[in-house]
């Protein structure tokens, strides 16, 4: 039997309060079934000077690592265009792959930043304690970014409020899709989807595990190929984090909300989950300077579902 951390940081925030952790089931599970092979795609990155800092445009390899370091890990990355920096925290059923659309649009105005987070796409994650917020600060200081600022997806969000918590000087603007995030009692819907999801891991069942996902968190009319993409990274990270082992130990920094003083945009998804709704409105009443921004057509991952509308509204949230 081996204790191994499940993906989503959603259900983990929104389970915080009632110390469920639905992230972490005992499975039985031989290594060899749970070999991974990582398919990491090819960016095609245009190498390019960002201003401001001593960057060029590229793809980092995975989980790169400090030398003579064994438990130091520099998050995998994708770093394009030139500008202000901003960084994109992806879904935690998901990978930096889920920005693809918006890094094409944002780099000629940001020097955009978007890592895999421990545990997904090209990020592996390794025995010991870490804490997503802290590979990310680690990851801005090893790039040499001071300043910048952030956009979190769903389980990413609930990353990005932590960092914003730690580093409030460091942090220009928040732009928060369909964030998760603690302070909100778990609706019956969001119980009985994080048992099922156990139960089928627990089972050894990933492929059913990752459709039971891609039924929940997108909309029915995304498109074939996103549908597709979406399954692959959730399959990804469902392998690689059973894979890890029982050593693994996630920590989740405290958040408070009235220390993120930079501009907060709260973007909410009108045919998203009534518990993500709630959690929206929960943060606007608590961040310093946060907005409400409700998109009636969006359910919980409007960067896939439309990608175009989604990309113009961070890039009118984060221009002066």
């Amino acid at each position: 039997m081996q204790d191994v951390l499940i993906a989503d940081t959603v259900l983990a925030s929104a389970f915080r309060d009632d110390r469920i952790a639905a992230h972490k089931s005992k499975l039985s599970c031989e290594r060899d079934q749970c070999k991974l092979t990582c398919e990491l795609s090819q960016s095609g990155i245009d190498l390019r000077d960002v201003a401001q800092h001593a960057w060029t445009g590229w793809e980092s390899e995975p989980g790169d690592r400090r030398p003579g370091t064994t438990d130091v890990m520099i998050l995998h990355h994708v770093l394009e265009g030139t500008g202000p920096a901003v960084l994109l925290l992806h879904s935690t059923a998901a990978d930096a792959r889920q920005w693809r659309p918006q890094i094409r649009e944002l780099r000629d105005d940001f020097a955009v930043v978007a890592p895999d987070l421990r545990g997904y796409g090209g990020s592996p994650l390794n025995p010991g304690s870490f804490s997503h917020a802290g590979d990310v600060v680690r990851l801005m200081d090893e790039l040499g970014v001071e300043r910048f600022a952030m956009v979190g997806s769903s389980g990413g969000g609930a990353v990005a409020l932590q960092v914003a918590s730690t580093i409030p000087e460091r942090v220009s603007a928040l732009v928060l899709l369909c964030a998760a995030a603690g302070g909100v009692e778990p609706t019956a819907e969001l119980r009985a989807f994080a048992e099922q999801e156990t139960r089928l891991l627990h089972s050894g069942d990933v492929a059913a595990a990752t459709d039971l996902n891609v039924e929940m968190w997108l909309q029915p009319e995304v498109d074939e190929a996103t549908q597709e993409l979406f399954a692959e990274m959730q399959s990804h990270a469902f392998h690689m984090q059973l894979a890890a082992g029982d050593e693994v130990h996630q920590e989740e920094p405290e958040i408070d909300l009235s220390r993120i003083t930079c501009p907060a945009t709260v973007v909410s998804g009108g045919l998203d989950l009534p518990w993500f709704r709630a959690v929206a409105d929960h943060l606007v009443a608590e961040l310093p300077q946060g907005v409400h921004i409700d998109l009636p057509w969006a359910g919980h991952l409007p960067n896939l579902e439309r990608p175009t509308d989604t990309t113009k509204l961070i890039r009118r949230c984060l221009l002066p």
